[in-house]
């Protein structure tokens, strides 16, 4: 078969499947990856994976890494402001709550890098999923 007739054979349910009523496969990919990739797909898968994180044992142990380094260091701040007399001071009024607001800060960083983590996790699932509806490969 020449180039043009076997070019034309091979896009023809494309270009004239809509005329005929017929299925067009690029067109039902394309509304697949479609919803595939839209926001609210995303979102979902996301959530998902991000729940399971949070339910995790490496979130639990990482809170509880947390708030084992936050009372050490809180502990330790008391013994050196006291060792000094400056437990009643200024200072000692800002510095233990300052020592103990360090826990929210990495609470939020572990929080953060868990959510970064299943959007990741999330887009390579999709990028499978797309994958296995064939012909061109998604990067």
């Amino acid at each position: 078969m020449p180039f043009p007739l076997a070019a034309l054979a091979y896009f023809a349910p494309t270009l004239l499947g809509g005329l005929f009523g017929q299925h067009d496969p690029a067109r039902e990919r394309e509304r697949k990856l479609m919803e595939l990739f839209s926001q609210a797909n995303i979102n979902r898968l996301t959530n998902s994976q991000f729940n399971q994180f949070l339910g995790s044992p490496a979130y639990a142990g990482g809170l509880s890494q947390i708030a084992a380094g936050t009372n050490s260091l809180t502990n330790s701040l008391n013994r050196s402001l006291g060792a000094r007399g400056l437990t009643t001071s200024g200072i000692g009024a800002i510095a233990s709550p300052l020592a103990s607001s360090r826990a929210g800060g990495q609470m939020s960083q572990l929080t953060s890098a868990g959510y970064s983590d299943a959007l990741a996790r999330a887009m390579e699932l999709l990028k499978g999923q797309a994958g296995a509806l064939g012909s061109t490969p998604i990067a």
